[in-house]
C-alpha cells in the first residue's frame, strides 16, 4: 500500500471513529444541558395573594391513591381533600402522615427557574408544638440519596396553604444550561399527625 494510500485510510478511520464518539457523546450532552418539558400552569394560591403561575408536581394532588409517592411508618393517601379544592371540584384524596412517617414525592425535573414550591396542610391531630418538616431529595453524583431542609411548615387544625419554601436547585448543581432531578419528603416532627395536599412548583421564567 501506498504512502498516501495508508494516509487516507487513517484520516477515514478517525473520522469513523469520531463520528462514533460524537454519537455516543450526544446523548449525555443533551440530557445535561435539556430544559425541563414544560407543565400547565395555574394560580392555585391567588387567594392567598400569591399571583404567581405554579405547576403540579407529579402525583402532587395525591388523587392517584399515592400512586408514585414513597410512604413508611404509616403514611397513605385516605379520603378528604384540602378544603379550598384549587387543583378541582371533584378532588377527594389527601396524603395522612401519622408521627414517625414519612412521604416522599416522585422525582421530578426542576432548573434554576423553579425556585420555590408551596403545598397544603394541616395538622389533623396532636400538641400545637407538633410540626411538619420539608426536605428536598436528590441523588449525588456517584447516585446517593441526599437531602436538604427547606423548611419546617407549622399549623392548625385547619386547610392552609403553607409558606413559599425553597428548591434548593442552586445548591444541588442547576446551572443555566443543566437541571436536576428532585423529591419533596414530609415528616411530622414531634407526636402530631398531619395531612398534606396539592404539591405545586413555581417555574419562574429566567429573562
Amino acid at each position: 500500500m501506498s504512502p498516501a494510500s495508508s494516509r487516507r485510510r487513517l484520516t477515514h478511520v478517525a473520522v469513523a471513529v469520531i463520528a462514533t464518539l460524537g454519537a455516543s457523546a450526544a446523548p449525555a450532552m443533551a440530557s445535561a444541558t435539556a430544559a425541563c418539558p414544560a407543565a400547565a400552569t395555574s394560580n392555585p394560591f391567588a387567594s392567598w395573594g400569591d399571583h404567581a403561575d405554579y405547576q403540579l408536581a407529579p402525583g402532587g394532588s395525591v388523587e392517584g391513591a399515592g400512586a408514585g409517592w414513597s410512604l413508611t411508618g404509616g403514611a397513605a393517601a385516605v379520603e378528604g381533600n384540602e378544603t379550598f379544592m384549587v387543583t378541582g371540584q371533584g378532588d377527594h384524596r389527601s396524603m395522612r402522615l401519622p408521627a414517625g412517617a414519612s412521604a416522599t414525592s416522585a422525582r421530578m425535573c426542576v432548573g434554576l427557574q423553579h425556585p420555590t414550591f408551596r403545598l397544603f396542610a394541616k395538622r389533623s391531630s396532636g400538641p400545637w408544638t407538633s410540626s411538619l418538616a420539608v426536605d428536598v431529595v436528590y441523588g449525588d453524583a456517584s447516585g446517593r440519596e441526599q437531602s436538604l431542609r427547606a423548611g419546617v411548615v407549622s399549623g392548625s387544625g385547619a386547610w392552609a396553604p403553607s409558606q413559599v419554601l425553597p428548591t434548593m436547585v442552586e445548591r444541588i448543581g442547576a446551572t443555566p444550561t443543566t437541571t436536576v432531578r428532585i423529591s419533596f419528603r414530609f415528616k411530622p416532627q414531634g407526636s402530631g399527625t398531619w395531612s398534606i395536599d396539592d404539591l405545586y412548583v413555581d417555574p419562574h421564567r429566567l429573562p
